[in-house]
């Protein structure tokens, strides 16, 4: 807030007062603030209107003064003179360090200006860099997020194709059941046919056929435990793929979890189409076992009836 014209002249009056000069430095040292210029500005009206009320009125007619010899009164305009010359002086020199000392504090406020400037242009440089710093960080951070982003969604576009052929091989061991079912069937048939025929034989093929229906029983029991298994892995397959889905809409909700879920149902899925193909894989060969038995079966059944007619025509 500027000082007013009043509190630079109550500060003059108690220097005054104090017998002091009112300087300036004096006056801003008195109110503890204020700028030189503004107390300077204030101070010359104040000094104009000190020197109005001083100014000494004219002199009363006085009598005239008896004739002064020449000699004195040269001696004496010569001593006014030089005491006006030394208070001119005197004047001068107290003016003089009085504008000295108003200098030097005005340099001081001056450097102490320069110095808070300097201050303040580092304090905005720093803020500048430090903006600077934030900005680059944001950008990077805005970069690093765009590709983790495009990462992650590479990553479920690979887990979807996945799926889609998880699923397709899921149809394709369905199939493979269906194929199976069908042989197995046939295969059924086939034997009721093998043990038709060896019940008309005699009693060693009786024995022999009996020993066959009870190898086929046992074939049965393993192919009807392979469909269980191929019913199983059905389930399986179709408890998989309902996995996989409920991983896919909870994928979309999480993106995190969804991946990880989906992760673990794509190895469940593994394991089990593991599973499937060795199931597979043992029901094929107990298939292809049951057919070298019925072929054996057919073979002896044919050499026994051959054997037979043999018999009947000796």
């Amino acid at each position: 807030m500027a000082i007013t014209r009043e509190q630079v002249i109550r500060a003059a009056e108690r220097i005054a007062e104090r017998g002091e000069r009112p300087t300036n430095p004096r006056i801003r040292a008195e109110l503890g603030e204020g700028s030189y210029s503004t107390i300077n500005a204030h101070m010359k009206e104040w000094r104009a209107a000190q020197q109005e009320e001083q100014a000494p009125e004219p002199a009363p007619a006085e009598p005239e003064a008896p004739e002064v010899p020449e000699a004195i009164t040269a001696q004496a305009q010569k001593l006014a003179q030089e005491l006006v010359t030394a208070a001119w002086r005197e004047s001068d020199r107290q003016h003089a360090e009085a504008i000295e000392a108003e200098r030097h504090a005005l340099q001081a406020e001056y450097e102490k200006l320069r110095a808070e400037r300097a201050g303040h242009d580092a304090e905005i440089q720093e803020l500048n860099d430090a903006l600077a710093r934030v900005e680059e960080q944001g950008q990077e951070a805005v970069a690093a997020e765009v590709e983790r982003t495009e990462g992650v969604r590479q990553e479920l576009e690979a887990v979807r194709r996945q799926h889609a052929d998880t699923r397709e091989e899921l149809a394709a061991v369905a199939a493979t059941g269906k194929a199976s079912r069908e042989r197995v069937e046939e295969l059924r048939e086939e034997l009721e046919a093998v043990r038709r025929q060896a019940a008309q034989a005699d009693e060693q093929a009786r024995q022999q056929a009996s020993a066959q229906a009870d190898e086929i029983a046992r074939l049965r029991r393993e192919l009807e435990a392979a469909q269980g298994a191929t019913a199983q892995a059905q389930q399986a397959a179709q408890a998989a793929q309902e996995a996989a889905q409920a991983a896919e809409e909870q994928a979309e909700r999480e993106r995190a979890t969804r991946i990880e879920a989906e992760r673990e149902a794509r190895e469940q899925c593994q394991q089990q189409l593991a599973a499937l193909e060795q199931r597979a894989v043992s029901a094929e060969a107990k298939l292809e076992a049951a057919q070298e038995a019925a072929q054996e079966a057919a073979q002896r059944f044919e050499e026994w009836m051959k054997t037979s007619k043999r018999g009947w025509r000796g």
